[in-house]
C-alpha cells in the first residue's frame, strides 16, 4: 500500500504489485482553505476542523477514481 496517485501507482494498482492507495483531496483542502480566509477576513467563524475526505483507491474503484480525476473532482 502507498499514499500516491502517480503513473506509477496506477501501473502497479493494475497489475497488482500494489494492493491500494490513499487519494487526498488537496484541491479541495486548498478551495476550503480560501474559503475559510476570507470568511476569517470578513470576521466569520469557522470551523476548527474541515475534512476534505479521502478515497482508498484498488483495483476496483481505480477506472471511477480516475475518471473523477479527469472530470476534475
Amino acid at each position: 500500500m502507498v499514499n500516491d496517485l502517480t503513473p506509477q501507482v496506477i501501473a502497479g494498482i493494475k497489475d497488482g504489485t500494489i494492493y491500494g492507495t490513499n487519494r487526498q483531496h488537496f484541491c479541495l483542502m486548498a478551495q476550503d482553505a480560501v474559503k475559510d480566509f476570507v470568511a476569517v477576513s470578513r470576521g466569520q467563524t469557522v470551523p476548527p476542523l474541515t475534512d476534505t475526505g479521502t478515497t482508498f483507491v484498488t483495483k476496483a474503484n481505480l477506472q471511477q477514481v480516475l475518471a473523477e480525476v479527469a472530470a476534475g473532482q
